[in-house]
C-alpha cells in the first residue's frame, strides 16, 4: 500500500495546465484503469476495507439505477453489505460497522505554482442508492491525508488507526445526489491527497454510496455552495418528520415547504436553532422543495413524502 500512494504522491505536472489557475485535478471515473491501473507504479487511486467484508470503493458502470440518480456516465460506488450466495439463493447480508474509505492519488502542494495557494476546496457529488424498500442514508467523512501520515502506514488495520485519529474536514450523510464542497486548504505546501470514507451506514437498509465529478480547486466557495455543503435535511425519503441539521453552528430561523406547483404548503419558524424538526406528517406523498432560512442565508433542498 505504502509504494503505490507515495509513488502517486508526485503526480501532479499532467495536471498544471491549471485552468485560469482553478482547477488543480479532476477525476470524473470515465476510465477505471486510470482510476486503479495495473502497473503498480503508475499513481493509482486506493480502496482500504477497513471493515474487512471484502467490499471497498469500486467501479459502477452506468445503468438505469444510477442514472436516475442524477449521475451521467461511470461512478466510483462503495456498499455497505455482502451477497452470500449465488442465482436464486442469493442474498444480501449487512455489514456490521461498514467502513470503507476511497483515497485520491496524492499530489505534492509544496511545488512552487501551488505554494502559495491559501484556499483550495475539494467538490465532489454523492447520492446514496437503496438496494432494498427500507429506507437508507450514507454517512460520509472527508479527511486531508499527508504524506507524513502515511509514513506509518502498511496494512489496511494502520490505515483504519490513522484516519480514526484524524478529524473530517467535512462529514453528512446523503440520500439524493449532492454536491459536497470541503475545505482542502490545510493541505498547502505538503504532499497529500483526499480520503473519502462511508461508515457506519443504517445497518437496517441495504445501499450504496456512488461518488462522481471528484475535483480539486482553487479559490474561495462562494456563500451559497458553502450554505448547501452545509446543512442535511435526513431522513429523506421521509413518513413523519424531517430533521434539518448542519454542521456549522448556523442559526435555523425558519423552513418552508413547497409541493411542485410552487404553492407554500407548510411554513415554520424557529428562534435561531442549530438544529430542527419539521413534521411532515399531514402532507400528501410526493417530491417537495424545503427553503431553509439562517442567519447565514438561506437554502433549498429536495425531500421526497412518504
Amino acid at each position: 500500500m505504502k509504494k503505490q500512494l507515495l509513488t502517486g504522491a508526485f503526480l501532479l505536472a499532467s495536471f498544471l495546465a491549471v485552468q485560469a489557475q482553478e482547477t488543480i485535478y479532476s477525476q470524473n471515473f470515465e476510465n477505471f484503469d486510470e482510476v486503479y491501473p495495473e502497473d503498480e507504479d503508475a499513481p493509482s487511486w486506493l480502496s482500504i476495507d477497513s471493515d474487512g467484508d471484502g467490499e471497498v470503493f469500486g467501479g459502477y458502470f452506468s445503468n438505469a439505477s444510477i442514472t436516475s440518480l442524477g449521475f451521467s456516465g461511470q461512478v466510483l460506488g462503495s456498499p455497505n453489505f455482502t451477497v452470500e450466495g449465488t442465482g436464486a439463493t442469493a442474498v444480501a447480508v449487512p455489514t456490521v460497522g461498514s467502513d470503507n474509505t476511497a483515497l485520491s492519488v496524492f499530489f505534492n502542494f509544496g511545488i512552487p505554482e501551488l505554494a502559495d495557494i491559501e484556499n483550495m476546496i475539494v467538490s465532489f457529488k454523492l447520492a446514496s442508492a437503496q438496494v432494498t424498500d427500507v429506507p437508507s442514508s450514507s454517512p460520509y467523512e472527508v479527511y486531508v491525508v499527508t504524506s507524513t501520515d502515511m509514513a506509518t502506514v502498511d496494512s489496511n488495520a494502520s490505515f483504519t488507526t490513522m484516519l480514526n485519529g484524524k478529524t473530517p474536514v467535512k462529514s453528512g450523510s446523503v440520500t439524493d445526489i449532492e454536491t459536497i464542497y470541503a475545505d482542502f486548504s490545510s493541505a498547502a505546501g505538503q504532499i497529500a491527497g483526499v480520503a473519502v470514507r462511508n461508515r457506519n451506514a443504517d445497518e437496517t437498509g441495504l445501499a450504496y454510496l456512488f461518488m462522481d465529478d471528484f475535483t480539486i480547486l482553487t479559490g474561495t466557495l462562494s456563500q451559497d455552495k458553502h450554505l448547501a455543503s452545509s446543512f442535511s435535511l435526513y431522513p429523506n425519503p421521509a413518513n413523519d418528520v424531517v430533521n434539518i441539521g448542519n454542521t456549522e453552528n448556523i442559526l435555523i430561523n425558519s423552513a418552508t415547504i413547497i409541493d411542485l406547483n410552487g404553492r407554500t404548503v407548510k411554513t415554520v419558524k424557529f428562534s435561531g436553532v442549530a438544529d430542527a424538526q419539521v413534521n411532515i406528517s399531514d402532507l400528501s406523498a410526493g417530491v417537495y422543495m424545503v427553503t431553509v432560512s439562517s442567519d447565514k442565508g438561506s437554502i433549498t433542498k429536495k425531500i421526497v413524502k412518504n
